[in-house]
């Protein structure tokens, strides 16, 4: 199995934070988000490859960290071209330019780079990585209210996944999508096809509901905590409350 950390945004929602510095290198206690994240992954014994998508700007910061990072797994960037948000590829953009290149050849685990777990998310990654299921990582974050923000899922009695739906007004579920997806092959296969017709590419979500009408994928409820980091107040919430 291989890992691959979208991290192609601009996050100009941070700004000034963000402004010179990857949102995936922003700290949360003594660590990077990215950091935590390579951690998690260590302990994931069936990935032994790493990618990680960025942008032209961003690149020298990556390369950087890299440099200094000690880890067991190989650690690829992939880098898109541009300079600013009108140019990014967007997620599935990015996994479609990987797929051009032959990358996307075995079962792979999806994460967005802004998106920190808490530890037990290690015992799930473990359990993708053994399974052969099309599966994604789901929260309930209990209010209706908060899901209005999130990409919400309806689930079958069977834990597949029947819906998904992108900030809806009135959601039907408080579970909500992490942003955290493992895919076999023959899944990813099909990019090029979604990616020919009139679909959107930035968002990983539009992806999944176009996939949910075409293949069994799987809806796995984590239930540590999760922090998407998309504001200063979800970074200031992160700050105080995962655990070091």
């Amino acid at each position: 199995m291989k890992a691959v950390l979208l991290a192609g945004g601009y996050a100009t929602r941070l700004w000034p934070l963000t402004k010179d510095t990857p949102k995936a290198l922003l700290e949360v206690g003594e660590k990077t988000l990215l950091e935590h994240i390579l951690h998690q992954l260590e302990q994931v014994q069936k990935i032994k490859q790493i990618y990680i998508t960025t942008n032209e700007k961003f690149e020298p910061d990556f390369r950087k960290f890299l440099k200094e990072w000690k880890g067991r797994q190989k650690i690829e960037l992939i880098i898109e071209k541009g300079f600013s948000e009108e140019k990014k590829k967007g997620s599935v953009g990015a996994l479609l330019h990987m797929h051009e290149k032959g990358l996307l050849d075995e079962r792979m685990l999806i994460m967005a780079a802004d998106n920190l777990f808490g530890s037990k998310i290690v015992e799930v990654l473990n359990e993708l990585a053994e399974s052969k299921e099309n599966s994604f990582v789901l929260v309930n974050i209990e209010r209706r209210e908060d899901a209005k923000h999130y990409g919400v899922c309806e689930l079958d009695e069977n834990s597949c996944v029947i819906a998904l739906e992108e900030k809806p007004e009135q959601p039907k579920s408080t579970l909500v999508s992490t942003g955290c997806y493992a895919l076999n092959k023959a899944v990813l296969d099909q990019l090029p096809t979604y990616c020919e017709g009139e679909h959107e590419v930035d968002r990983m979500g539009d992806f999944i509901r176009w996939l949910i009408k075409k293949t069994e994928l799987k809806g796995i409820v984590f239930k540590g905590k999760w922090f998407d980091i998309g504001t200063h107040d979800q970074l200031e919430r992160a700050r105080e409350e995962h655990e070091a």
